[in-house]
C-alpha cells in the first residue's frame, strides 16, 4: 500500500531529525560541558540503562576505575555499541576496560570484509526495516574523535564482533589498586 509506505518513510524522517537534534546537541554540550568524574561500571550501567538485553551485560573493570568526560556525549557513544552488541547476540556481551579502550565483544554473526568496511558509514545498516537508522556507529565515532579518542571495530562473518571505544587519555583514572 503506497499510503502505508508514505507514513513509514515519513516516520523515519521524523525520527531520523530527532536522532540528529539529540545527537547535535549533545556534541555540542559534550565539548563545552564541564567533566564529571564517575565510576566506570556506573558509567557503563547508565549508558545501558533500558536496553533490551542488558541483563546479559558482563562488565569487567576495576573498582576503582573512573572515566572522566561530558557525561552524555560519553554514553551516548557507549549507547549505541552496547545496544548493536545486545541485539546482535543472545549470548552474553563482554564489557572491558583495559587501560584507555573500553571493548564491547559480542558474540553475533560478525560482519563479512564488506560490511566491515562499511560499517560507520552514516545511514548505512544490515538491520531489518525499523530496527536502525544506521547512524549509531557513525555518532559513535564522531562523538569520541571529537573528545580526542576513536572508535575501532574488528569483525569476522560469524565469529562476532569487537567494538572498542579509544578513549582519551585524560579520560580514565586507574587507583594504585587497579594497576
Amino acid at each position: 500500500d503506497d499510503l502505508a509506505d508514505v507514513r513509514l518513510i515519513r516516520e523515519q524522517v521524523d525520527r531520523c531529525r530527532q536522532i540528529l537534534n539529540q545527537m547535535a546537541t549533545d556534541v555540542g554540550a559534550g565539548v563545552g560541558e564541564s567533566w564529571v568524574t564517575r565510576s566506570a561500571r556506573a558509567w557503563i550501567s547508565a549508558a545501558a540503562e533500558g536496553l533490551p538485553g542488558q541483563e546479559r551485560l558482563e562488565i569487567s573493570v576495576g573498582a576503582n576505575e573512573e572515566v572522566v568526560g561530558p557525561r552524555p556525549a560519553l554514553a551516548q557513544a557507549l549507547r549505541s555499541l552496547l545496544r548493536n552488541a545486545l541485539q546482535s547476540s543472545i549470548a552474553p556481551v563482554q564489557v572491558r576496560l583495559v587501560g584507555e579502550r573500553l571493548e564491547v565483544h559480542d558474540a553475533g554473526a560478525g560482519m563479512s570484509t564488506e560490511v566491515l568496511a562499511r560499517a560507520g558509514e552514516p545511514f548505512f545498516t544490515t538491520k531489518s526495516p525499523g530496527e536502525g537508522l544506521g547512524l549509531g556507529l557513525y555518532l559513535s565515532r564522531a562523538v569520541i574523535t571529537q573528545l580526542g579518542g576513536g572508535l575501532e571495530l574488528t569483525s569476522r562473518h560469524g565469529e562476532g564482533t569487537v567494538a572498542v571505544l579509544v578513549l582519551p587519555a585524560a579520560a580514565i583514572r586507574h587507583s594504585r589498586a587497579d594497576v
